[in-house]
């Protein structure tokens, strides 16, 4: 009886801690609360997750301390070997932003994983990462009715520093952010807590990546929320990402009568994915939407070739301003401006040295051929994720910074010849 009780308290504290880490994710995650309040910027978030989950994790560690930890010592060996290169070879212009994600936030993640693969529970803290924008989604679509279409709460006009217009809040709790125009009618879009679209659905897909190809059985209640969600958001992006991974999910169940070596089925992925971005940039050919997007490329690769190993700078986000179209040369940040490439962020702050740190996981299946065989999933997983940069915004932000740790774990601590 006494050792029920413990282990009832065991789980309700876990549960506690993982929802709470699930939410202060979704919420750090470019949400209205912290692109327009700087005392809960993402970067301040990120220290407030540092700080609450870091000890959480070692502690836990360290009630496993009759086990080897050597993959975890050679790991972070490697990792601030890896930091002191990129301080010594890239101009860090944010000090601060740098040192918290690169050098707490990601540690931390990573440890946390780790924790909670000692306990055999890394699948169920995917899964209520999953459970919380699930959450998140549902609470959008009933305010987004109630609220945004049957006009049941009248709103608050407020500037968003964000987009540099004036959008309308709702207690706080939902925002109408952005209108699409669709077959000559005027649509709100559902952006939840989000102060644009886009964003709100790459917390989603990051929800339909992990349920289709991370968690061992696909929720189909889950899906159809997710996707519901997804269209009305009006984010074509979003939509298309989510039915090619739908696709893939069903294709993948007959790679397995197929002789296929990994070298076949990565290359074939990554081509899949070139011509998804490429379609997502041309499925708008003539709107605002595509001549932004065209100029975020031309401007990114441009401000990248300045230096293509070691970058221009972390967070030196005026040298791609200054390459984009006179045009969109306006008062106002990146984030008003319309910017909308993370790979491209990537390369233009810290180049192939920083861009290392994201590719990295996908580059080691090269030498370990049999983990293709034994967990395609999440090859396809991790390809979405990175394709999903390239049209987001969302290099550094700590979702993006989570779901990395959680296949660094995967692939070079756990070891990705075995399953999750």
């Amino acid at each position: 009886m006494v050792r029920n009780k413990k282990n009832e308290k065991g789980q309700l504290y876990g549960l506690l801690v993982d929802y709470t880490f699930m939410f202060l994710l979704v919420i750090s995650c470019n949400s209205m609360y912290t692109v327009l309040n700087k005392t809960f910027s993402t970067t301040s978030l990120s220290l407030v997750i540092t700080v609450i989950f870091l000890p959480i994790s070692i502690q836990n560690i360290i009630l496993h301390h009759n086990l080897n930890f050597s993959k975890l010592v050679t790991f972070f060996c490697y990792y601030f070997f890896w930091i002191a290169l990129v301080l010594g070879t890239v101009k860090i212009v944010n000090n601060l932003r740098f040192f918290t994600i690169f050098v707490l936030l990601f540690p931390t993640c990573v440890l946390y994983f780790y924790a909670r693969y000692l306990d055999g529970q890394v699948l169920l803290v995917l899964r209520r990462l999953v459970n919380t924008i699930v959450f998140f989604s549902i609470f959008s679509l009933v305010l987004w009715v109630l609220f945004s279409n049957l006009d049941l709460v009248k709103g608050t006009s407020m500037y968003s520093s964000w987009s540099g217009l004036t959008v309308t809040r709702f207690w706080w709790v939902h925002f109408n952010t952005q209108t699409e125009s669709f077959f000559g009618l005027s649509l709100i879009r559902n952006t939840g807590i989000f102060p644009e679209a886009p964003m709100f659905a790459y917390l989603l897909l990051i929800g339909v990546f992990v349920e289709l190809f991370v968690n061992n059985r696909t929720n189909i209640c889950i899906m159809f929320v997710l996707m519901i969600t997804l269209i009305t958001t009006l984010s074509t992006t979003g939509l298309l990402f989510g039915v090619l991974a739908i696709f893939l999910k069903v294709g993948l169940k007959y790679i397995n009568r197929i002789n296929l070596n990994s070298w076949t089925i990565i290359v074939g992925l990554l081509i899949v994915a070139f011509f998804v971005v490429k379609l997502l940039l041309q499925q708008k050919s003539g709107s605002s939407s595509a001549r932004v997007r065209d100029d975020d490329i031309h401007a990114g690769l441009q401000a990248w070739k300045q230096n293509i190993i070691f970058g221009n700078g972390f967070s030196s986000s005026n040298v791609i301003r200054n390459h984009m179209a006179s045009w969109r040369q306006h008062v106002g940040n990146m984030s008003s401006l319309g910017y909308t490439s993370g790979i491209l962020t990537i390369l233009s702050d810290g180049g192939i040295m920083l861009f290392s740190l994201y590719i990295a996981p996908l580059l080691v299946l090269f030498k370990r051929k049999s983990a293709m065989f034994l967990n395609r999933k999440l090859l396809v997983a991790l390809i979405f994720m990175l394709a999903t940069l390239v049209v987001t915004i969302t290099p550094y932000v700590p979702l993006t910074i989570f779901m990395l740790s959680f296949f660094y774990v995967y692939y070079f601590i756990m070891g990705c010849n075995r399953e999750v």
